[in-house]
């Protein structure tokens, strides 16, 4: 994919090395495209943890033993043992959900996984709810880069590589690059790799956020 952008093919060097490190081991390439849906740092992380998911899924690599996000709100809601009534915090935001007659009728769609931007949409709603009825589910890089670095180990991987194509509007909805940022460090210590292709110039994706972050 990365061979078809004329930004990537004026970076020769980069391309070298790429080539040159698929040649030296097992790597995991995901690819995901579309960014509109993404409106806060908890979506970003739970779409780059299940597009690895499926990844796995479809080369038939062991799985973590660590749940996702995506799989954590799912036990929270629908889990015997958990102590948050979905039920109830349902009633109490009906407001948040006027495309679902029920509480039964949002697990049974966000149970359909995360390829769908509004099921990615819709998680994002849960999780604001469940935060309002106290109940966290922890969402920083930190917990995913012990995640990804699970995944690398159990499917003994040399490395992620993550390719976001279609990520402008990520910028155009958001002004924090916080996460983005750490994101960017954990390649230091987690044979991580993610490339964001905006299809604008730098300084185009720039007017989106505050200079302070470049």
């Amino acid at each position: 994919y990365l061979a078809t952008q004329s930004a990537f093919r004026e970076q020769g060097d980069l391309e070298r090395r790429l080539l040159a490190a698929r040649e030296q081991g097992n790597h995991l390439v995901v690819y995901r495209s579309g960014s509109a849906h993404v409106t806060n740092s908890f979506t970003l992380l739970g779409q780059i943890q299940e597009g690895v998911r499926q990844a796995l899924l479809a080369r038939g690599c062991e799985l973590p033993m660590t749940p996702t996000l995506y799989q954590v709100v799912l036990e929270k809601l629908d889990g015997p043992d958990s102590p948050f009534n979905w039920e109830a915090a349902f009633r109490r935001h009906e407001e948040v959900f006027p495309d679902f007659p029920d509480a039964d009728a949002v697990v049974r769609r966000l149970r359909t996984g995360l390829d769908d931007e509004e099921n990615a949409e819709l998680l994002a709603r849960i999780h604001q709810v469940m935060s309002q009825e106290g109940y966290t589910v922890l969402g920083d890089p930190q917990t995913v880069k012990a995640w990804l670095g699970e995944v690398i180990e159990a499917a003994r991987l040399k490395s992620i590589v993550f390719i976001w194509d279609e990520f402008t509007e990520y910028f155009r909805q958001t002004s924090s690059t916080t996460t983005l940022q750490e994101l960017a460090h954990l390649s230091a210590s987690v044979p991580f790799y993610l490339f964001l292709i905006t299809h604008k110039a730098p300084e185009v994706a720039r007017q989106y956020v505050d200079e302070a972050e470049w």
